[in-house]
């Protein structure tokens, strides 16, 4: 067995959806992680290699109409602000097919060995 540090594993969050299916959701699921793998330079493929998770919101008041996307990813050099706006664009792009959704947030973070060292956001409209 091979032992993988969490550390380098990307964690994407998805909040503030509508109610969905489990079906809905495993759609979903794999379409975020095919949006992740387009985005080559990164080097990530099959949802071995990521965690992608849909917390539950307690508050159902205006879920759907807005998203949030948070991703956490380790450090490196390849990882340049044109290559995370491409990862923004292409995992919020999965949540545009929602009917409901009209705005979404992203945030990357960018973890260094002890802490996050910066953080991106992008807001996109459908």
């Amino acid at each position: 067995m091979k032992e993988i540090r969490l550390l380098e594993i990307p964690t994407i969050k998805v909040w503030l959806l509508p109610k969905l299916s489990e079906g809905d959701f495993r759609a979903l699921h794999r379409t975020i992680v095919a949006a992740v793998e387009g985005v080559r330079v990164l080097g990530f493929l099959g949802e071995e290699s990521m965690h992608v998770i849909f917390p539950s919101d307690r508050m159902e008041y205006g879920l759907g109409t807005e998203a949030a996307i948070e991703i956490s990813l380790r450090e490196e050099a390849k990882r340049t602000p044109e290559v995370l706006k491409d990862l923004a664009r292409s995992v919020s792009a999965t949540l545009a097919l929602i009917k409901e959704t009209r705005i979404i947030k992203c945030v990357i973070f960018i973890r260094g060995t002890d802490a996050i060292v910066r953080s991106h956001e992008w807001l996109f409209s459908c």
